[in-house]
């Protein structure tokens, strides 16, 4: 699912049973749930969320500082 912000498109879904939340289009081989979707463009339009329904993509070690490094950024920055 390709998702609108101001800064982008963003594809959010799944790829081999791990979520995906990227800058662009890409390939997914399932759509994210509704509420993953409304989480995300709530997020964007400045609403604060303090958790989501998604739990970490997998990646490094590096990959989780960054995205732990993401959730300090303030909602819809």
């Amino acid at each position: 699912m390709i998702i609108q912000t101001d800064i982008g498109q963003i594809t959010l879904g799944f790829r081999d049973n791990a979520l995906i939340c990227e800058f662009g289009n890409h390939a997914i081989d399932k759509e994210p749930t509704k509420m993953l979707v409304k989480q995300i463009e709530d997020y964007f339009a400045g609403e604060k969320k303090s958790t989501f329904e998604a739990k970490f993509p997998t990646g490094s070690t590096f990959t989780h500082k960054c995205w732990e490094a993401c959730r300090t950024i303030p909602f819809g920055a």
